[in-house]
């Protein structure tokens, strides 16, 4: 399948020219404008921490569970 859609893509792309530039600097960024909302920023924070806490509590208790037996 692999193998095909590699196919596909080089059939796709054959006569393409790729295209590239330089990164700028990040003094060349305007900064003022990569602002949001800090509500916004805290609350994904939050759900983040809960979720990675969630996955770590749900990975870690069979182990502990089944260690018993």
């Amino acid at each position: 399948m692999d193998e095909l859609n590699e196919m596909e893509l080089e059939a796709t792309y054959k006569d393409s020219i790729l295209v590239m530039q330089k990164v700028t600097e990040p003094s060349d960024i305007i900064w003022k404008n990569m602002r949001g909302v800090r509500g916004l920023f805290i609350g994904r924070r939050i759900l983040l921490l809960i979720m990675g806490l969630l996955i770590v509590f749900f990975v870690s208790s069979p182990a502990v569970i089944f260690g018993k037996f």
